[in-house]
């Protein structure tokens, strides 16, 4: 008995200070938009006919919350950790262009007066185009995330979107396409998804990445 007791314990102690963490996420996407310097063009479609307004998403990300902080690339830059995981599915000619991954992180935003979320994605598409996907997150409480952390059972993401970009690199032309987001903790898609919002335009980038610290 003692000994079934101090494994129940064991478990139950090990369960409750799980640092690896599953977030799920879903929602709608606006219409894809371009945007170019003046006198570039693009004979290929906007977005590569991937996106289409109100079409639906819905993906995952993990992460350890005890990880140890990636060596910032530039003084003050806020915390940023390593994904684990990350996985974004939409139609299916948005999957079947998809290739996989290169490079991810979990920046961790802890102003005096701001918190944020944001993961951040790079994916090479060809030899001439690169994807980036970025999720911001922004918890209901500005002091969310003390120490730069986010806390194991976390689940108090208030607003969310994606951005999507991708980068013509010959062309100097870059194709948007974003849409609000519901985050959850665990691995289950939020049962609601909200519809498609108007307007809201983002110049999506790696600088998500690179926020910097504005202590007094």
């Amino acid at each position: 008995m003692k000994i079934i007791l101090v494994l129940f314990l064991s478990l139950s102690t090990a369960i409750a200070h799980a640092s690896v963490v599953t977030y799920s996420f879903g929602g709608v996407f606006n219409a894809p938009t371009r945007t170019a310097i003046p006198g570039q063009t693009s004979d290929e479609p906007v977005f590569w006919n991937l996106v289409a307004e109100g079409e639906r998403f819905a993906g995952s990300f993990t992460f350890d919350t005890n990880a140890t902080a990636l060596e910032p690339e530039y003084e003050g830059q806020n915390n940023i950790f390593p994904l684990l995981d990350f996985q974004l599915n939409a139609s299916d000619r948005f999957n079947s262009a998809l290739t996989s991954w290169q490079l991810g992180g979990i920046g961790v935003v802890d102003e005096p007066d701001y918190s944020e979320l944001i993961v951040s994605m790079l994916m090479r598409l060809d030899d001439a185009h690169f994807m980036t996907a970025i999720l911001r997150m922004t918890p209901s409480r500005n002091d969310a995330f003390q120490g730069g952390r986010v806390p194991d059972s976390f689940d108090d993401v208030n607003d969310a979107n994606l951005f999507l970009t991708i980068f013509h690199e010959r062309e100097f032309v870059r194709d948007e396409a974003n849409g609000p987001a519901r985050v959850a903790l665990g691995d289950t898609l939020p049962a609601e998804v909200p519809e498609p919002a108007t307007g809201l335009l983002f110049l999506a980038g790696l600088a998500g990445l690179a926020s910097r610290r504005r202590r007094a």
